[in-house]
């Protein structure tokens, strides 16, 4: 299932090559912008003269790479450009859908829940309820969550990883607020440590969302707001773990749900 990149001249010459990755797709940048007029479904032009003399010394003919010139005119290339599919783009390969699943996180100790961020985007997280609870770290008021250009940076270099698009929308909350937000046909589940037990589930489901409190455990209070609000336990075992591993255990398991 290969792509082609024509390049076709007014006079009707082409001369074809292969772009170096196979997503299908060739990234020109707002002045390289493809004609409205783009014929096909699978098929798309652009006009060379609106190319950045960057793209259009890429797609110089091979002839006029040995001629050195100051920069490639538009008389040098064709008219345009021509990028079409072999393949119908039903055919094309897509990737899996993300987890219906939102997380609802006291976060660690700063340094830890810096490195936690990328990790999180890389879970296909929908939303990412950060929630403040008295002794908690203190996480809140770092420089990451009054930038929200650092904060989105994170979150881009797991998104890079893992090949996905949608960011995450990080929300800051303290607890009672949070829940009163969530949404009512939504599956929710809080991790806890304890043997592992049969779910009583629902007969039909939205999204889950997902509670993980500090490591020490939620305080009392804490848990009997969560269990009002319809959280179910969900167990990962007997073993105390970090907040990083009840984050990853328990998105795999509420996914799996």
């Amino acid at each position: 299932m290969a792509t082609r990149c024509e390049l076709a001249s007014s006079a009707g010459e082409r001369m074809t090559t292969r772009p170096s990755g196979g997503s299908g797709r060739l990234a020109l940048g707002r002045d390289g912008a493809p004609s409205p007029w783009a014929h096909g479904p699978r098929a798309w032009r652009w006009r060379t003269s609106r190319m950045p003399s960057r793209i259009r010394e890429l797609l110089k003919p091979p002839q006029l790479n040995a001629v050195k010139t100051d920069s490639t005119s538009y008389k040098e290339l064709p008219e345009f450009l021509e990028l079409q599919l072999s393949a119908p783009s039903e055919q094309l390969p897509w990737p899996a859908p993300p987890p219906q699943v939102d997380l609802l996180l006291v976060p660690p100790a700063f340094d830890r829940f810096q490195r936690l961020l990328p990790q999180l985007a890389q879970l296909g997280l929908g939303r990412i309820y950060l929630c403040k609870v008295p002794g908690g770290p203190r996480v809140f008021g770092c420089h990451l969550l009054r930038s929200p250009e650092l904060l989105r940076a994170e979150l881009l270099k797991g998104l890079e990883q893992c090949g996905d698009t949608q960011v995450p929308e990080v929300l800051q909350c303290n607890l009672r607020s949070c829940l009163e937000e969530l949404a009512d046909d939504s599956l929710r589940l809080m991790a806890e440590r304890g043997p592992s037990a049969p779910l009583p589930l629902p007969p039909t489901l939205g999204r889950c969302i997902l509670a993980v409190g500090p490591e020490a455990g939620w305080r009392e209070e804490e848990e009997a707001l969560l269990k009002e609000a319809g959280f179910q336990g969900l167990c990962l075992g007997v073993r105390p773990l970090t907040t990083e591993l009840q984050v990853f255990a328990g998105v795999a398991l509420a996914d799996a749900v």
